[in-house]
This record gives structure tokens, sequence and C-alpha cells, in this order.
């Protein structure tokens, strides 16, 4: 798991440009962002779509690297195209 955490946080790293703390921190603050968002839908049976979810979640990482949310890079299906 930290290894995994450390690997997400680099790549954050990476895409920001620039280092802001720890970097495995940084990937277990974001797997945990998704994993909780994740599961809070899944068992409060909020009543949105997965694609909404996908959608909002792939903002908040754009965000987070600290790049301007833009409609080019949030694909249809709601994912970050590469």
């Amino acid at each position: 798991m930290q290894r995994y955490c450390r690997r997400l946080g680099l790549q954050l790293q990476r895409l920001r440009g620039h280092a802001i703390g720890d970097t495995t921190v940084q990937g277990l603050a974001l797997r945990s962002l998704i994993e909780g968002v994740w599961y809070f839908w899944r068992v409060s049976d909020l009543p949105r779509e997965r694609d909404e979810i996908v959608a909002t979640l792939a903002e908040l990482v754009v965000i987070h690297i600290g790049r301007n949310v833009d409609s080019a890079c949030v694909a249809d299906t709601g994912e970050l195209e590469s």
C-alpha cells in the first residue's frame, strides 16, 4: 500500500511540476478521497450516475495538480484523457 501511494504521489508531483510535501502522503490522500467518495456513493445509494461521480473525481484531481479544468481534458466518459 505504501509503495502504491508513493508512486501515485510521485505522479501527482510530476504532473504538477514541483513538490508540495511528502509524496506518499499525497498519494494516500488522493487514494482515500477516491475510495471514500466511491464507498459513500454506493452505501448511501446517492441518486447520481457513475459517470457524474467519475467526472467530479477527475475534476478534483485536475484541480489538485494545479491545472485549470478544461472541457478538453475530461472526456465524455468522465475520465481524464492522456
